[in-house]
């Protein structure tokens, strides 16, 4: 984890460890079925969705987003942030 908002409660690792499963997942999922490389996950919950976007081959960003939150411009800028991300780090 390179840095997070998460309230004292929640334990960050797991949290990380459970994105970074999570895409993990989709990009074996992806590469399986020919359907190109990785882009997102959105896992939609009863209180809202959470949303991890890959920012290069170093890094996933996640996002929370509240029930009502309007995902097309969550996704549009979490694409400009993860093209940020991905530039510093490689």
């Amino acid at each position: 984890m390179i840095a997070s908002d998460l309230p004292s409660k929640v334990d960050g690792r797991t949290i990380a460890a459970m994105a970074a499963a999570l895409v993990g997942t989709a990009e074996t999922t992806s590469g399986e079925l020919a359907r190109g490389s990785f882009k997102q996950v959105v896992v939609e919950s009863q209180l809202g969705k959470i949303v991890s976007v890959g920012a290069g081959k170093l890094a996933v960003i996640v996002c929370l987003v509240k029930k009502n939150g309007n995902l097309g411009l969550v996704l549009l800028t979490m694409a400009r942030v993860a093209k940020k991300v991905e530039d510093v780090l490689e």
